[in-house]
Parts: structure tokens; sequence; C-alpha cells
């Protein structure tokens, strides 16, 4: 068992196929999956479930997913870990972003970091806040910049900013100019990510407390289909609008 097929196979679990690891990494598709079948040889188990949607871990794949990306974690960590002897800060943080809020934030932070600690480097992943977590939870991560409404235990974590939820439509709501009420919504067709994404749960929960129902006309996890079905139909949607971030 060699280092790249741990790499290659956190990669493929990370990007959910074997396609979206090979255009990531740069390595031709044919050679990505043959290295995760050697490793699972080597193994002895099968530590992919494959589909037409992609790929997942089957149980055995969890748990050679969580120690692998340990390994691999400290394998980056080494060197700066040896050079840091010398008394000044050097090496890799792996870095998570909500996607919504990479673009805005990414180059500040490089700024920043550069600036308090210029041997040190960020290594960035942006996915959905859940996907985050549960990176953190498993130390694939060393921090992350999430949303979330309430506490997750075993999580050291620092509130930065409150977010606000917008209803996005393309005709105006004449009867309403700043504040919209959850009955007027709810009487609204609505295109909303589904379950379990965090902005959904937040809705749910919000709806639930009222006493209401939201009228639920189709679902994607796609920020971009969510908003293309606004634009083509009068259909409504729920959105956060990402902070304006100051540069540090």
């Amino acid at each position: 068992m060699q280092f790249r097929h741990l790499r290659y196979f956190v990669k493929v679990v990370e990007s959910g196929s074997f396609s979206r690891a090979a255009g990531a990494i740069h390595v031709a598709q044919p050679a990505l999956s043959q290295q995760v079948g050697e490793l699972e040889e080597r193994l002895g188990f099968t530590l992919l479930e494959r589909s037409s949607r992609g790929v997942r871990p089957t149980a055995a794949g969890e748990i050679v997913f969580r120690e692998a990306s340990e390994i691999l974690r400290q394998l980056e960590q080494l060197p700066g870990i040896v050079r840091s002897s010398s008394g000044e800060v050097e090496g890799i943080v792996n870095f998570g972003i909500a996607v919504s809020l990479a673009g805005g934030i990414a180059g500040s932070a490089v700024t920043a970091c550069k600036k308090a600690l210029p041997k040190v480097t960020l290594k960035f992943s942006d996915a959905d806040s859940d996907v985050l977590q549960d990176r953190i939870e498993a130390q694939t991560l060393d921090m992350a910049l999430v949303f979330e409404d309430y506490f997750v235990p075993n999580f050291s974590r620092h509130p930065i900013f409150r977010q606000r939820l917008y209803l996005v439509r393309r005709e105006p709501l004449a009867e309403c100019q700043s504040v919209v009420s959850l009955e007027q919504i709810a009487k609204l067709p609505l295109v909303l990510p589904p379950l379990p994404k965090h902005q959904r749960v937040v809705i749910d929960r919000a709806f639930a407390a009222a006493g209401l129902t939201p009228n639920i006309v189709a679902e994607t996890d796609a920020a971009l289909s969510e908003l293309s079905a606004v634009r083509r139909e009068f259909r409504r949607s729920i959105h956060s609008l990402s902070p304006s971030m100051p540069a540090a």
C-alpha cells in the first residue's frame, strides 16, 4: 500500500465521483479507478458503493476514509512541524468555508494569514455547512466557517455574524415593503433545498414554530437551479445573502 492509494481514495470520497476527483487532482479517471481498486484488493474490502449518481463509502470505506484522512493530514503537517522547531510557526492549515461564502472570503483569509503567519499555508475546501461540520468531527479539517443556528457538541466555536433570510421572487410584493411574515410566505409556491440541508432545517423549524406549513412545489440542492426556477416561473424561494466581509 502506498500513500497515493490513500490520497486518491480520500479525494474520490470527498468529491463524490471518480470524474470530479480525476479533474481535481489531474489524474486520468481509469488510472484513478485502478488505484482505488488496488487499495480495495489490498485491504480485502469493498470501500465504495458505485452508482449512476456517483460513489459513496461503504461502512468499511468510512473507516478507511477517516483514518486515511488523518494519516494524510499528519503527513502534510510533518515538514512544518520540523521547521517550526526553530521557533517560527510553519505548516498547513486545512480550512473549510461554506460554499456561499468562499468567493468573498478566501482572498481576505489568505492575505490576513500571510501577514500574521507568513510561513503558514491555508488549504481551502468549500462545501455545505453540514459536510464541513462532519469533516471537522472526522478531523480532516482543522477549522471551518459554517452556518449553524444551534450548537453542535464537541466543537469549539466563535460567532462571527448573524445571517438573514430573504424572500426571492420575480415580481414585487406590493403589500409588503420590508419584512415578510411567515403567514404571507406560507401562501406562496416555494422552491427550497431538500432536507437535511441546513437552510431547509432552519426554514422548516420556523414554520413549525408558527404552526404553519410551507407550500413547497419543488426541491433542489443546487442554488443555481433554485434561482432558475424562480426566474422562469412565478415561484418563490428563501435565500440568504452572503455578508460583506472587509479585507483583514
